[in-house]
């Protein structure tokens, strides 16, 4: 059930994005920034901006289709249009700089139609939690898969410290041998040495 209800939320956010187009950005001086939309015939197309910064009414905006500017609006550093959409296609919404100063601008454009008729079906949440399922259980192999290996490196990580410790008890028996041998070898010549100078000479 809980699970259901945070897919629900999930989707309806991912559903309010796309049927609210909102977006802020920096419009340089003198620049223009369109913005494309599919529209059907006799829908409501509604534009909404806001300009902020130094001479923040210098700007035009306009929406039109491939043929012909529908609206403009100049000198307004806000405004709110519902567009009634003439016929089925794609639309541009422009803004642009009239001045030498750099504007922010957010701009939001919604489709009656699309807040109307795009519903969240049962049958659109049993496919998405399909997916989701199908999501968790991709993860947990991932999962499993990166611990395995975490383990093998583990492993792989304590025999070498274990050979590496071996070599050094080697080296350091060897190097202990070999200072004996130095010092037996040193008694054994001093002793010959001193041998061979009290013994008299004939």
């Amino acid at each position: 059930m809980n699970q259901k209800i945070c897919l629900l939320i999930a989707v309806a956010a991912v559903y309010l994005l796309s049927v609210v187009q909102g977006l802020s950005f920096v419009l340089e001086p003198k620049e223009t920034r369109c913005f494309r939309k599919r529209l059907i015939e006799k829908d409501t197309f509604f534009v909404s901006y806001i300009s902020s910064g130094e001479n923040e009414e210098a700007i035009l905006v306009t929406i039109k289709d491939s043929m012909a500017v529908l609206w403009s609006s100049s000198e307004l550093a806000s405004n709110e249009i519902p567009l009634h959409v003439p016929k089925n296609g794609t639309y541009q919404v422009c803004v642009k700089g009239l001045d030498s100063t750099e504007k922010i601008i957010t701009l939001e454009m919604q489709s009656d139609y699309e807040n109307t008729h795009l519903l969240i079906s049962d049958e659109h949440l049993d496919a998405a939690s399909t997916d989701l399922n199908q999501g968790v259980n991709n993860l947990m192999v991932i999962v499993t898969d990166v611990e395995g290996q975490q383990i093998r490196e583990q492993a792989h990580s304590h025999i070498i410290h274990a050979i590496e410790h071996k070599i050094r008890l080697c080296s350091g028996a060897k190097v202990l041998i070999l200072i004996f041998l130095t010092i037996s070898q040193l008694c054994i010549l001093t002793r010959l040495l001193g041998k061979a100078l009290t013994d008299p000479i004939v």
